[in-house]
C-alpha cells in the first residue's frame, strides 16, 4: 500500500478518494487511516472530522464496531462527540451496526457523551426501525434507560420516525405499482 498521507490528496476529491479506499480496501488500509486519526490534536480538528466519514465507509461490521468502541472508551479527543456513531449509522452497513452497538453499550455511551447527546443517539437508533413492532421494542428499551423528561422527547422523535416510515412505505408501494404498470 502506498503511504500517501491524506493531507496530500487534493481537497475536492479527498472525501471520495478516502471513502473508496476504505470501502474497497482491507483492514490494512483502514488501520493506515486510523493511525492518522488517533494522532490528531485539537488544532487539527477539521482534518479529523474529514477522516471520520472515510473510516465509516468500511463494509466490515467488526471494523465499524471497533471504531465506535474506540471513540467511546479510549479516544482522548474532546472534539469527537457522537459524530463517529452518527457517521457509522449513515452507511447502509453501519446503520444496523450502530444500532446494535448503542443498544449493547448504552451505559458506556451515556457515560462518555452524557444526557445532551440523547436526541442524536435516539435518531441514530430510530433510523433503523421500520415496523411498528421495532418502534415498540425501541420504546421499551428507552423507557428503561432514560430519565422522565428525556422519555418524552424520545417518544416524540420515535413517533416522527414512525410517521416517516409510513410515508416511505407508501412511496415504495406507489413506485412498485408504477414499475409493474410501466415495465
Amino acid at each position: 500500500m502506498p503511504s500517501v498521507m491524506p493531507s496530500r490528496i487534493p481537497h475536492p476529491i479527498q472525501r471520495v478518494a478516502l471513502c473508496n479506499g476504505i470501502a474497497l480496501g482491507s483492514v490494512k488500509e483502514w488501520d493506515f487511516l486510523f493511525s492518522f486519526y488517533v494522532n490528531i490534536t485539537k488544532k487539527e480538528e477539521e482534518r479529523g472530522s474529514r477522516l471520520i466519514p472515510a473510516m465509516c465507509c468500511s463494509k466490515e461490521p467488526w471494523i465499524l464496531n471497533r471504531f465506535m468502541a474506540y471513540v467511546v472508551t479510549v479516544n482522548p479527543n474532546p472534539f469527537n462527540k457522537t459524530n463517529v456513531i452518527e457517521a457509522v449509522a449513515a452507511s447502509e452497513v453501519g446503520q444496523y451496526v450502530a444500532k446494535d452497538f448503542l443498544l449493547n453499550n448504552w451505559a458506556a455511551v451515556w457515560e462518555r457523551y452524557g444526557p445532551e447527546s440523547v436526541d442524536a443517539l435516539v435518531w441514530v437508533i430510530g433510523r433503523t426501525v421500520s415496523t411498528d413492532l421495532q418502534v415498540m421494542e425501541l420504546q421499551w428499551f428507552l423507557e428503561s434507560v432514560l430519565e422522565e423528561h428525556q422519555k418524552i422527547a424520545a417518544h416524540a422523535k420515535l413517533q416522527a420516525i414512525k410517521t416517516e416510515n409510513l410515508k416511505n412505505k407508501e412511496r415504495i408501494a406507489r413506485m412498485t405499482e408504477w414499475l409493474w404498470k410501466n415495465t
